[in-house]
C-alpha cells in the first residue's frame, strides 16, 4: 500500500476519494472522527484500558436498507497500539494496527464524502491520497 500513496496533504479535501490516514497514538484513549457537512460521521475509538477498538457507524450516512446496519462494532486488542493505518474510500473504511495486531473493515454510505478529520489522544494524523 505504501507504493499507492501520494505525497502527504494537509486536509482530506485535498486527498480526493481514496486516502490513507496514519494516526500516531500517544494516550490510552484516542478517538478519530471522520465527518462531512451533512452531519454524517464515523467515530473510531482506541481504548488501551479496556483493550478494545470500536467503530461507530450509527451516524455514518445512509442506513435505511437495514435496521441492523447502524451499529458499533468492537474488536479486542491483544497488545498496545501506537499507530493506526486507516484506509478510506467512497463506501468502506479499513483500520489496521500498524504492527498487524488488529484489523477491522466496515461499509459506510455517506451522502457526500467525509471531508473532515478530528482526533483526540493522538500525536499526529498524516493524510495520504491513494493513487
Amino acid at each position: 500500500m505504501d507504493a499507492a500513496r501520494g505525497k502527504a496533504v494537509k486536509s482530506i479535501a485535498q486527498a480526493g476519494d481514496a486516502y490513507e490516514l496514519v494516526v500516531d497514538i500517544d494516550k490510552p484513549l484516542a478517538t478519530i472522527e471522520l465527518s462531512n457537512d451533512k452531519h454524517e460521521r464515523v467515530l473510531l475509538t482506541y481504548d488501551a484500558i479496556k483493550r478494545t477498538f470500536a467503530f461507530d457507524r450509527t451516524e455514518a450516512g445512509r442506513d435505511d436498507f437495514s435496521e441492523a446496519f447502524a451499529t458499533i462494532t468492537t474488536a479486542p486488542l491483544h497488545a498496545p497500539v501506537s499507530r493506526l493505518r486507516i484506509f478510506v474510500d467512497r463506501c468502506s473504511i479499513e483500520v489496521m494496527d500498524a504492527e498487524g495486531g488488529m484489523a477491522m473493515t466496515n461499509l459506510v454510505f455517506p451522502s457526500v464524502p467525509y471531508s473532515q478529520v478530528k482526533s483526540r489522544g493522538t500525536k499526529r494524523v498524516t493524510i495520504y491520497p491513494l493513487n
